[in-house]
């Protein structure tokens, strides 16, 4: 297989086919994006309005500032766990999404349940690894946070983006049980060979795009700086460029999802 072939084969190329072939169905992903989005912001407005009107009836009530502790804990594991339920929601109607564009399938809510219960186990131990984490860095002094925090946090959290890929790619495509779920990603995500390529591809979408950012502002402030009268629709290309950045965001995280999900279908080939 020469280069040009191999490359046409490559994932990166066949992520772009498979988005090609199903426009309809990938912008279906994006409309459950966005309700997901939408969903949280309502939620969270909802939650704020009954909470802000109540705290203090609540603080109150229970007296004892040890109780208003325990019930301002309950309450956060409540909110934490309807937000990690309806981002399992979106995220699992969005995986069958996906799957459709591979095969025939036939949506149905039967493995919601386990799927609901994989995310709270993904974010549980997220956030008891950040606890410990946080725990470590009080003792490094601060001079040194910035270089722990790019040698140790974001390798850390590239880490979890990626198991937490592989796992849900898993459990849609293997029909697997949680635990073998976790098992499978986490094998999968210590072989860093099998899956590298995805994060010099991003590298590369970003690079591109903050290049074609900065070029653009750099015209901008040209322009402006010859015609003051232009100051004024600064404000507009500002807003522009930030719905192109959530655009463009928005659009790696969608290629990283299909990407990952090519990645352990392969497995069933070889």
């Amino acid at each position: 297989m020469n280069k040009k072939e191999e490359f046409k084969n490559s994932l990166f190329v066949r992520v772009f086919k498979q988005i090609k072939l199903n426009k309809k169905l990938f912008f279906l992903t994006l409309v459950f994006d966005l309700m997901f989005i939408v969903g949280l912001y309502f939620i969270s407005q909802l939650v704020t309005l009954l909470l802000t009107s109540r705290i203090e009836n609540i603080a109150r009530f229970f007296g004892l500032p040890l109780l208003v502790m325990l019930v301002v804990l309950l309450l956060s594991v409540g909110y934490i766990s309807l937000l990690i339920l309806v981002y399992s929601l979106f995220k699992y109607s969005i995986l069958d999404i996906i799957k459709s564009m591979r095969q025939k399938t036939e949506f149905n809510f039967r493995r919601f349940k386990k799927f609901f219960q994989l995310n709270l186990i993904m974010v549980v131990k997220g956030i008891i690894i950040s606890f410990l984490i946080g725990i470590v860095f009080l003792g490094i002094k601060k001079q040194y946070l910035p270089i722990v925090y790019l040698i140790v946090i974001i390798p850390l959290s590239l880490t979890f983006y990626s198991f937490l890929n592989f796992a849900h790619s898993y459990f849609t495509l293997k029909h697997l049980s949680i635990k073998e779920t976790l098992k499978h990603s986490l094998k999968r995500v210590l072989k860093l060979s099998s899956y590298y390529k995805i994060y010099l591809i991003t590298l590369i979408y970003i690079l591109a795009y903050l290049g074609v950012y900065f070029l653009m502002a750099l015209l901008v402030r040209n322009i402006v700086s010859r015609k003051y009268e232009l100051l004024g629709y600064l404000p507009i290309y500002v807003n522009v460029f930030t719905i192109i950045t959530v655009v463009v965001v928005y659009f790696i995280v969608a290629y990283n999802r299909m990407y990952y999900y090519l990645i352990v279908e392969g497995e069933e080939h070889k």
